[in-house]
Protein backbone atom coordinates (compact mmCIF):
# COMPACT_ATOMS: atom_id res chain seq x y z
CA UNK A 1 0.00 0.00 0.00
CA UNK A 2 1.35 3.23 -1.16
CA UNK A 3 1.35 5.87 1.90
CA UNK A 4 -0.84 8.73 1.22
CA UNK A 5 0.54 12.14 1.00
CA UNK A 6 -0.35 14.10 4.16
CA UNK A 7 -1.66 18.16 3.41
CA UNK A 8 0.47 20.58 4.83
CA UNK A 9 0.73 21.98 8.51
CA UNK A 10 -1.70 25.14 8.63
CA UNK A 11 1.02 26.74 11.12
CA UNK A 12 5.02 25.11 10.92
CA UNK A 13 5.96 24.53 14.63
CA UNK A 14 9.50 24.83 15.01
CA UNK A 15 11.93 25.15 17.91
CA UNK A 16 12.35 28.96 17.65
CA UNK A 17 8.47 29.25 17.38
CA UNK A 18 8.02 27.19 20.73
CA UNK A 19 10.79 29.28 22.01
CA UNK A 20 9.13 32.85 21.12
CA UNK A 21 5.91 31.35 22.43
CA UNK A 22 7.51 30.19 26.18
CA UNK A 23 9.13 33.77 26.53
CA UNK A 24 5.79 35.28 25.52
CA UNK A 25 3.58 33.28 27.50
CA UNK A 26 5.50 31.16 29.96
CA UNK A 27 8.83 33.03 30.92
CA UNK A 28 9.73 30.57 33.70
CA UNK A 29 10.18 27.71 31.08
CA UNK A 30 11.76 29.63 28.47
CA UNK A 31 15.43 28.96 29.79
CA UNK A 32 15.12 25.02 29.05
CA UNK A 33 16.35 23.81 26.10
CA UNK A 34 13.63 22.14 24.15
CA UNK A 35 13.74 19.21 21.30
CA UNK A 36 11.22 17.86 18.94
CA UNK A 37 9.92 15.00 19.86
CA UNK A 38 7.87 13.66 17.59
CA UNK A 39 5.23 15.31 14.60
CA UNK A 40 2.67 13.84 12.94
CA UNK A 41 -0.62 15.36 10.84
CA UNK A 42 -1.17 18.23 12.58
CA UNK A 43 0.10 18.31 15.87
CA UNK A 44 4.50 18.29 16.75
CA UNK A 45 5.36 17.75 20.17
CA UNK A 46 8.06 19.63 21.70
CA UNK A 47 9.88 19.02 25.12
CA UNK A 48 12.85 19.66 27.34
CA UNK A 49 15.12 16.93 27.57
CA UNK A 50 14.12 14.33 30.45
CA UNK A 51 17.37 13.79 31.43
CA UNK A 52 20.56 15.63 31.67
CA UNK A 53 23.00 15.87 28.99
CA UNK A 54 25.24 13.51 30.73
CA UNK A 55 23.18 11.08 31.46
CA UNK A 56 24.04 8.53 29.17
CA UNK A 57 28.26 8.48 30.55
CA UNK A 58 26.73 8.66 33.96
CA UNK A 59 24.36 5.47 33.95
CA UNK A 60 27.00 3.79 32.25
CA UNK A 61 29.42 4.29 34.98
CA UNK A 62 27.27 3.24 37.30
CA UNK A 63 25.82 0.00 35.52
CA UNK A 64 29.76 -0.92 35.18
CA UNK A 65 29.86 -0.78 38.68
CA UNK A 66 26.56 -2.40 39.85
CA UNK A 67 27.58 -5.32 37.99
CA UNK A 68 30.38 -6.94 39.45
CA UNK A 69 31.06 -10.70 39.38
CA UNK A 70 29.76 -11.49 43.02
CA UNK A 71 32.27 -13.49 45.34
CA UNK A 72 32.53 -16.96 45.15
CA UNK A 73 30.94 -17.70 48.70
CA UNK A 74 28.07 -15.12 48.31
CA UNK A 75 25.02 -17.28 48.59
CA UNK A 76 22.75 -18.63 46.24
CA UNK A 77 19.71 -16.39 44.73
CA UNK A 78 16.75 -18.44 43.84
CA UNK A 79 14.96 -15.63 41.50
CA UNK A 80 17.94 -14.23 39.71
CA UNK A 81 19.28 -16.24 36.33
CA UNK A 82 15.97 -17.91 35.98
CA UNK A 83 13.26 -17.49 32.96
CA UNK A 84 10.90 -14.98 33.33
CA UNK A 85 7.81 -17.10 33.37
CA UNK A 86 9.23 -19.14 35.83
CA UNK A 87 8.82 -15.65 38.18
CA UNK A 88 5.61 -14.79 36.72
CA UNK A 89 3.17 -15.96 39.28
CA UNK A 90 4.88 -14.56 42.26
CA UNK A 91 5.41 -11.56 40.68
CA UNK A 92 2.11 -11.18 39.57
CA UNK A 93 1.11 -11.79 43.49
CA UNK A 94 3.65 -9.48 44.46
CA UNK A 95 2.11 -6.60 42.36
CA UNK A 96 -1.16 -7.26 43.67
CA UNK A 97 -0.47 -7.05 47.01
CA UNK A 98 1.65 -3.27 46.19
CA UNK A 99 -1.54 -2.76 44.12
CA UNK A 100 -4.09 -3.60 47.24
CA UNK A 101 -2.13 -1.59 49.91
Amino acid sequence: MTPRPMPAAEVEVTPELVRWLLERRHPDLAHLSTEVMAGGWDDVMVRPPADAPDMAARMTGFLTALHLAGASDAPVNPVRGVPLADRAEADAANLATVLSS
